[in-house]
């Protein structure tokens, strides 16, 4: 899966049981992968496999240009999804 935001916030819930191979990227701000954070000017994270408990592997490449790129496993609580600003309800 490819997604793209040129600026703003990118949110992508992941469905449980599935494997995750991702990439992310934000040219200024933030990315987060599965509560790992990092932030600053050209933010790049990768994680090699976030192991599921089913079948199947999803790959995905998340880039924005200017904001945050928030992936998360769904359903996550509502405490675990960082606040968004406009709208917090996801």
């Amino acid at each position: 899966v490819h997604a793209r935001v040129g600026m703003g916030d990118l949110v992508i819930r992941v469905p449980q049981g599935v494997t995750v191979d991702a990439d992310a990227r934000s040219g200024a701000g933030q990315v987060e992968l599965f509560g790992r954070q990092s932030d600053g000017l050209d933010v790049t994270r990768t994680t090699a496999r976030d192991i599921g408990t089913g079948d199947g592997t999803l790959h995905l490449d998340a880039d924005v240009g200017l904001g945050r790129v928030v992936v998360v496993r769904d359903p996550a609580p509502m405490a675990a999804v960082p606040k968004l600003g406009w709208d917090a309800t996801l």
